[in-house]
């Protein structure tokens, strides 16, 4: 048995390693041995008495999605041969308060018990996130939700790679610790390519410089870390790795001339600019996916009644498709500028729909357009609540393609707004503020294949922990 032990924070990851060795002359077989085997089993109990137990398969039983038999194999060991095993508290049990914990780990096989480790302690301290940031990838919705939050401690900052379930968004995979940063940032992370990928980026940027961390999704964190003197006003959308370590980054420079640039970082540690558009005007909506490395984007520019549409090549840094749809002039300006691919239509087929909304007249005016056809898919009016002053903080578009939204209100409330519901629905209690004790707030869906799926609302309250709401069931 072999252990670490040291203090951690509120939800990250705590791993334990169980091995077993044949010490004796002859092979020996025994059930299998792995993360998926229920032969291993884990008891806790905390400082108050509360008992815990659980096996590495316990995540399983919180995801809400049909799981088939577990199908018992075998493994032989060699004389003088080791088997290892790596789990996860964090996985087993789920996000673990403050507190000391005193655990052992049992294993049978056959009925012979081959593991019956020492009690040891592990101590969970509490967490002080200061900021959170959770790329979107509304190109498939059962994908890994992924998150890079920043935790303050012991007046210092680190930065942190959280994975969690896309059945269940409150359910941890995963919660590595990567990095101490130098000073406060607000890192982004990268959509992913393919969720088993080897490579992932997280970057922070200001007007002078942008600094890259290339990280391998390995059980412990590595990074190569890059300097670059890239100007950067604006990250159109989010970052992109692709399977082989590529990241992409399509950017506004800040420069006059207005240009779109396509920034390549490859796992070599080269890099180059391409620029790709010229803006005849402010950019000041744009949304991303993207898909097969190519990015599918749409954009409004300043005073300029239209939706522009573009598919890039990123390899070649090409604009493979561009069109321009016209909307309706306005007395105010269009927001909530989402793109996804994750709508089907009747037929069950994807489109690649594009969310924008207005106001009008004294209430908001919702459209979902099919970017490819240059046709409206839905259109939706609710209230505008005008003496609330209500601003929108997120929103979400489902497999329907109906849109989900977060507002906040002038006095700190946050408001849900369903496509099923007129008025909005208050989601904070009276307590909660933001910002104040509630920051990083942001809308999550959970997948249609799990008896969980809903709108979920998380954010950071009391800067200690993250809260999960269930705002609406699907």
């Amino acid at each position: 048995m072999g252990f670490e032990e040291r203090e951690y924070v509120r939800g990250e990851s705590i791993p334990v390693s169980v091995s077993i060795e044949n010490k004796g002359s002859l092979p020996m077989k025994i059930d299998d041995f792995t993360v998926s085997s229920e032969t291993l089993q884990v008891r806790m109990i905390d400082s108050s008495g509360e008992r815990y137990s659980g096996s590495p398969l316990s995540w399983l039983k919180r995801e809400g999605i049909p799981v088939p038999p577990t199908k018992k194999n075998s493994i032989l060991l060699g004389s003088g041969q080791k088997k290892t095993v790596l789990i996860d508290l964090v996985k087993i049990f789920g996000e673990l308060g403050e507190g000391t914990y005193r655990v052992k780990a049992t294993y049978h096989s056959g009925g012979i018990l081959f593991v019956n480790s020492k009690v040891f302690k592990v101590k969970v301290v509490s967490a002080w996130p200061v900021y959170s940031f959770t790329p979107k990838d509304l190109f498939q919705l059962d994908a890994h939700i992924r998150t890079a939050w920043v935790n303050f401690e012991k007046n210092r900052f680190y930065l942190f790679i959280l994975e969690s379930s896309p059945n269940m968004p409150s359910n941890i995979w995963r919660c590595r610790r990567i990095a101490e940063l130098e000073g406060r940032q607000e890192p982004q992370l990268s959509l992913l390519e393919s969720s088993d990928q080897r490579y992932e980026h997280v970057l922070w940027y200001n007007q002078k410089a942008v600094t890259i961390m290339t990280v391998l999704r390995t059980q412990q964190p590595e990074f190569k870390k890059l300097m670059s003197f890239l100007q950067i006003q604006k990250i159109i959308g989010s970052p992109f790795t692709a399977e082989d370590g590529t990241l992409f980054l399509l950017i506004l420079a800040d420069d006059e001339s207005g240009s779109a640039d396509l920034f390549t970082l490859s796992p070599d540690g080269r890099t180059k600019l391409m620029k790709f558009l010229s803006l005849k005007g402010k950019l000041v909506e744009c949304s991303v996916i993207f898909r097969r490395r190519r990015a599918y984007t749409v954009y409004m520019l300043e005073k300029e009644p239209a939706l522009h549409y573009l598919e890039l090549d990123l390899d070649k840094g090409e604009v493979c498709t561009k069109k321009s749809i016209a909307l309706e002039h306005i007395k105010t300006h269009y927001t909530g500028l989402a793109l996804s691919y994750a709508c089907r239509n009747e037929e069950g087929e994807r489109m690649l729909c594009a969310h924008i909304m207005a106001e009008e007249g004294g209430r908001y005016h919702s459209q979902v357009i099919d970017v490819r056809q240059g046709r409206n898919v839905s259109s939706l009016f609710f209230p505008l609540a005008e003496q609330m002053k209500p601003k929108l903080l997120d929103l979400i578009l489902d497999p329907e393609c109906m849109p989900h939204y977060l507002f906040q209100d002038q006095w700190g409330a946050l408001w849900y707004q369903s496509p099923k519901e007129i008025g909005l629905r208050k989601v904070t209690a009276d307590d909660e503020t933001c910002p104040g004790n509630v920051v990083s707030p942001t809308l999550l869906i959970s997948s249609p294949f799990s008896r969980h799926y809903g709108v979920y609302l998380r954010y950071i309250k009391d800067g200690s922990h993250f809260v999960y709401k269930n705002v609406e069931t699907l």
